[in-house]
């Protein structure tokens, strides 16, 4: 149990620090004039994601994760057809590979689409949602330090000649994962 509770308070820092990515517009190069080869189509899973296909370039662009979180997908699927010229933003250090496709290249991600002036993508709603999931991770690290302490301390404590209980046959992990479990059931 000590060791689930040094890796939980080690795992805070990392996510405050490397998983809240926020992006600024200066970081970003707008594409424009942009022509879609087909229509855009939905892959549905445990990552959902926007395909976007281009006439410019073989690369596909990706709506994904924070991302997708900001769109409405009916939208961009129904508004976006083939031919339709359409502006995109991404990374500057992508702009020099971008009209390259190779065996893991295949795909670009994209923080901004426009079309006719309208804006399907902000930087702004992707910046409060990395935000957001870097809260709850952060929730989870700190819920699972402080129930993995008790639960050692409880576990470690010293033997008295008390007849045992229930809980103190159970393996410590084991009821971590069963409060994870409600936890996930509850906050479905």
């Amino acid at each position: 149990m000590w060791v689930a509770f040094v890796i939980s308070l080690i795992t805070i820092p990392i996510f405050y620090y490397y998983d809240n990515r926020q992006i600024s517009e200066t970081e970003l190069l707008t594409i424009d004039n942009l022509i879609l080869s087909q229509n855009p189509d939905y892959t549905d899973g445990k990552r959902p994601r926007i395909n976007i296909y281009l006439t410019n370039t073989s690369r596909t662009l990706v709506v994904n994760l924070e991302e997708f979180g900001c769109v409405d997908k009916d939208e961009i699927l129904n508004t976006l057809k083939s031919r339709d010229t359409i502006s995109i933003k991404i990374f500057e250090s992508d702009k020099a590979d971008f009209y390259e496709t190779g065996l893991l290249s295949k795909f670009q991600k994209i923080y901004g689409l426009n079309k006719d002036g309208n804006e399907y993508i902000k930087v702004s709603c992707r910046n409060l949602i990395s935000t957001n999931r870097t809260s709850g991770a952060i929730f989870a690290s700190v819920a699972s330090a402080i129930l993995s302490f008790f639960l050692a301390v409880f576990v470690y404590r010293k033997k008295t000649s008390k007849p045992t209980n229930i809980l103190m046959n159970i393996d410590p992990i084991t009821i971590v994962c069963l409060f994870w479990f409600l936890a996930l059931l509850v906050y479905r």
